[in-house]
């Protein structure tokens, strides 16, 4: 018999019980698999976040004035338009086309640029100064230019980014102590010039 201070327990509740006390149990075993489970995503995500930021930004890049105020202001907090769409094709790249590839943009360089680098003549079109031997400063400067110039005209690299008017300034300014000045207080050489543009492409 069962005292009067005692309260039957039947089969559901103990069964209850055991249930509890099974789950009091695997608390020390969940929490320790939480804790592998966010050491492995620690070690995963930084890769995927690296990967994913390739990505985003390929055929992006910012036009002339933006890139200036973000290498001036050291920060990418500057104004202007940054992440616009180009697909601009490198000197290399435009180097082994085929002529008439570049279509109405294979214009004589001296007849937009006023002057022409070593190994050019006044009539070397676009296609013929791209595909310049040379390896000094000026001539592979020019093949940049050259490059640039055709990109635009082609429609690869909108004038929202840099215009026909910046490369003919930019090749204005070649040779030192000339600069160009995308923005009030940058001073950009021949160096700054070609790899802003390299950017483009």
């Amino acid at each position: 018999m069962q005292g009067l201070g005692s309260r039957p327990t039947n089969k559901v509740e103990q069964a209850m019980n055991n249930e509890n006390d099974r789950e009091d149990m695997s608390i020390p075993q969940k929490s320790s698999g939480r804790r592998r489970f966010v050491r492995t995503i620690g070690l995963a995500v930084p890769v995927v976040l690296t990967v994913s930021a390739r990505s985003t930004l390929a055929g992006t890049c910012s036009s002339v004035s933006a890139n200036a105020s973000i290498r001036l202001a050291n920060s990418h907090n500057a104004t202007g338009d940054i992440g616009l769409s180009c697909n601009g094709l490198s000197p290399t790249v435009w180097a082994n086309k085929d002529p008439r590839a570049f279509e109405g943009a294979n214009v004589s360089f001296n007849s937009i640029f006023g002057s022409v680098p070593p190994g050019a003549t006044t009539s070397s079109r676009m296609r013929a100064v791209i595909r310049l031997s040379g390896t000094d400063d000026i001539t592979v400067f020019a093949r940049y230019i050259a490059a640039a110039y055709v990109n635009s005209k082609m429609g690869l690299v909108s004038p929202s980014i840099y215009k026909v008017s910046d490369l003919q300034s930019m090749w204005a300014a070649r040779t030192a102590p000339a600069v160009y000045n995308p923005v009030p207080g940058a001073n950009w050489n021949k160096t700054d010039m070609q790899n802003y543009l390299a950017t483009t492409w």
